[in-house]
């Protein structure tokens, strides 16, 4: 009878073993922290383990605005918030560590990012940054050059006129010419408005080059509001009556 009891004990024990050992409170600590009964423990401690992005930055260019940061290993998605004052501009979750804002308004506006991890809650925001777009309209420039005539030169520098018109620069425009050889001849400023710049060019290439000789004119205009470009290339013909001058430099310096 004895060992009938014991054995009626043993199974039991087993039993129990087996039916405990199955339960929810054995489960991995992880995929049980997307609940929030047994796993609320867990869940403090993933909340905890993320951290608030780093280096945001904020590009402005014009009207856009790119808003980025450093990746954030543990984090499915980011949580940015851009407040204009205290209304809220811009409010979304996304899965890259990057945003553009096109279009947007003159004004100062702040910005903080937080990384996710799916089913907890969201980390710790980063510090909030600020930026501001001026409501200066951003610059523009244009230019061109007077036709050159597509003959044979005779040992004569060609004198070029470039023109165009600065909009929106308070310190007007600079400039520079370069060969094709990315040789600067020329450097300089114009004022705001209408410009016209005249410039003489050789009609020679360096000894070891027999094509038709090339300028750019490159004019660059900036403000608050941004940055605005402008060339034009002009071809010079060569003049084929001048013999070849081989200065230490290369080049045909003549006067």
């Amino acid at each position: 009878m004895k060992l009938k009891f014991t054995f009626i004990g043993v199974v039991v024990a087993v039993f129990a073993v087996f039916f405990w050992g199955c339960s929810s409170e054995s489960q991995d600590p992880v995929s049980s922290a997307g609940g929030y009964g047994g796993g609320k423990e867990n869940a403090k401690v993933l909340y905890k383990s993320i951290p608030a992005p780093a280096n945001v930055t904020a590009a402005v260019n014009g009207s856009t605005v790119t808003v980025s940061w450093d990746t954030v290993t543990t984090a499915m998605d980011y949580h940015l918030i851009v407040l204009s004052g205290t209304n809220t501009y811009v409010d979304t979750i996304i899965a890259s560590p990057q945003f553009v804002l096109t279009n947007v308004p003159s004004g100062t506006y702040t910005v903080t990012v937080a990384a996710i991890l799916s089913g907890i809650p969201e980390g710790t925001a980063s510090t909030p940054i600020s930026f501001t777009l001026s409501s200066v309209a951003p610059p523009t420039v244009t230019v061109k050059a007077l036709p050159v005539p597509l003959c044979t030169r005779n040992g004569e520098w060609v004198m070029v006129v470039f023109s165009g018109v600065v909009v929106n620069s308070q310190g007007g425009a600079s400039y520079q010419l370069i060969d094709e050889f990315g040789q600067v001849h020329y450097t300089g400023t114009v004022a705001a408005g209408p410009y016209a710049v005249k410039l003489s060019l050789k009609d020679r290439n360096p000894w070891f080059d027999r094509d038709v000789r090339q300028y750019t004119f490159i004019i660059t205009a900036a403000n608050s509001a941004g940055t605005a470009q402008a060339s034009v290339t002009v071809k010079i013909p060569l003049d084929k009556n001048f013999p070849d001058r081989r200065d230490k430099d290369g080049w045909d310096d003549r006067r």
